[in-house]
């Protein structure tokens, strides 16, 4: 059998990989955006996690945030898409991060398994939000946590007069009519229709909030672009009705840190996050 190298296989993935903003944070961002703003945990509550879950690991990003933050925890970095073959010789290098392709309506492992499950931004992508929850939460144990991130309802009500209606008028029109078709059209259609859409708005966002000062390039836009227009499904939810699911399996919940996310990156915090602690 042929070996591959890591270089050979970062070089052929396709995409932007493990391209440093790929996500819009950086290494040191996305650290401080996971420990201060949606998980705030204790120490001593981070150094009990030996056995953390991560759902929807991609590239394995992420994963690699969560083996900083939980120091003695081996991390389970699970993902549909091949992009973790792809990210797998470089995640097993670490020796504490583990690459496994799986569905997470079919995870191979025994419910109650986890001190800690993650999953930020994946949910919403699938056919049922609450039914991917409760899926994942099984593999919590008793006294563990599940961290969850979804798009909010609310985050186009969040800005008031005009500029605050033409907001929720741009998120109605993009997201409930054209990402569903441009989603389901072929991709000689929808490849050409990315690059067009992120012409026009990179020089509008490569210097703005985050991205100011860093080496945002055109593929990173391109990247958002597609990540934000293609997905078949990408439901908005309301903060009480994902609070139920935490209340109908007996989670203690906790919220994201607005403030801090505001005084850390300068604008204001969109999404639900909530950990959830099973006692």
């Amino acid at each position: 059998m042929r070996k591959v190298s890591k270089q050979h296989l970062q070089k052929n993935g396709g995409g932007l990989g493990d391209d440093e903003i790929t996500f819009a944070y950086d290494k040191e961002q996305g650290i401080k955006l996971h420990k201060d703003v949606w998980l705030k945990m204790s120490e001593q509550e981070r150094e009990s996690k030996t056995l953390v879950l991560d759902v929807g690991c991609g590239f394995g990003k992420e994963a690699k945030y969560l083996m900083e933050i939980f120091t003695k925890a081996r991390v389970v970095a699970v993902d549909l898409n091949l992009a973790v073959i792809r990210a797998g010789l470089d995640l097993l290098e670490t020796n504490r991060i583990f690459p496994v392709v799986s569905s997470l309506f079919r995870l191979p492992f025994k419910d109650l398994f986890f001190d800690h499950v993650h999953c930020q931004g994946v949910l919403h992508h699938t056919f049922s939000t609450e039914k991917a929850f409760e899926s994942i939460e099984k593999k919590v144990k008793k006294d563990g946590s599940i961290f969850i991130w979804v798009y909010a309802w609310e985050d186009s009500f969040g800005i008031k007069g005009i500029r605050g209606f033409l907001v929720h008028l741009y998120w109605f029109v993009s997201h409930r009519i054209f990402r569903p078709i441009l989603s389901r059209s072929p991709s000689f259609i929808r490849t050409p229709i990315i690059y067009f859409i992120s012409l026009i708005f990179h020089p509008l966002i490569k210097n703005r909030g985050i991205n100011r000062n860093r080496e945002w390039k055109f593929q990173n836009t391109v990247h958002g672009i597609r990540d934000m227009f293609t997905p078949m499904y990408a439901e908005r939810l309301r903060f009480n009705e994902v609070l139920v699911w935490f209340e109908k399996k007996d989670y203690m919940v906790s919220v994201q840190s607005p403030l801090t996310y505001e005084k850390l990156f300068g604008h204001r915090l969109l999404g639900i996050g909530y950990v959830g602690r099973r006692y």
